[in-house]
Parts: structure tokens; sequence; C-alpha cells
């Protein structure tokens, strides 16, 4: 009963903050698609696959406007500030990558974990983003230099 109240409060958060949640379709992709992070004032969303690509869709018209490539092996987790026009995406190639959203480089790469990263969140403001893996460990990074603060 609770996870039926909650699960109606998760659709009409996103009824309210999408639309119709069947309103659209986006294909692109070629294998799975793992994770997705979106905006839904900028109408922005990004995707990562078992392809080894991210892509960036208007949510408006479905179209992918931007492919993001570089990852050697899976794309599991993606975390993204839309207004700074940045995301961050962790694989199975057991690193993460910096991406512009604008002109869909690569800004830099981290390594460091033994195993394939499952999740990544970020504090683009503050310049720091914090994944966790299959070898057991969480690890902060300072994005501007390509460390691991802890």
């Amino acid at each position: 009963r609770d996870l039926m109240a909650f699960l109606w409060v998760l659709v009409l958060f996103i009824v309210g903050a999408f639309g119709d949640p069947l309103a659209r379709t986006f294909t692109g992709h070629t294998l799975n698609v793992y994770a997705v992070a979106a905006d839904s004032q900028k109408r922005e969303a990004i995707s990562v696959s078992w392809d080894n690509t991210s892509k960036l869709w208007d949510l408006d018209d479905g179209r992918c406007t931007r492919n993001f490539t570089g990852h050697s092996n899976w794309v599991s987790a993606v975390a993204a500030d839309f207004r700074l026009r940045r995301a961050i995406s962790g694989s199975r190639d057991r690193t993460l990558k910096l991406w512009d959203l604008e002109d869909g480089r690569c800004i830099r790469s981290f390594k460091g974990h033994s195993d394939w990263v499952y999740a990544v969140a970020a504090d683009f403001h503050k310049r720091e983003a914090i994944s966790g893996s299959g070898d057991r460990t969480l690890k902060l990074w300072d994005l501007d230099n390509e460390s691991c603060i802890r």
C-alpha cells in the first residue's frame, strides 16, 4: 500500500514535470539504455547505453542533438547539469568521463576504480563528483584536475 502511494507520487511528478509520460519514444541507441538524466525546464535529457555511447535528446521533438563517444565498454551511469552544459558518465571500462554538452567533447577522464562504475552523482558548482563501483568503493573526484580526493 505504501509502495502504491509512492508510485502514484512518482507518476504525478513525472506527468507534472514532463507532460504525458507516453508522449514520445526516443530511438537511436543500438543496445540497452541503462540510465537517464533529464531537465524539464531546459527540455533536454541525456541517456547512456550498453552500446558504449551517451546521447543528448531534445525532449520537445525527440531528436538526438549530440552523440558522446569515448568509453570502451558499456556506459552505466550519468549525472548532468544542463544549465552549466556538463555531464559525467561512468562505465564498465572502469572510468568516468566529463563531457561538454555544447560541443560533445570529452573534457577529462577519471581512472581509479578496479571494477565497473555503477553510479555517479555530481555537484558541478563545487566541481566534484562521487562514483560507486563494483569494486565496493565510492570515490570523490575533483573535476578540475582528474584527481581522486578520497
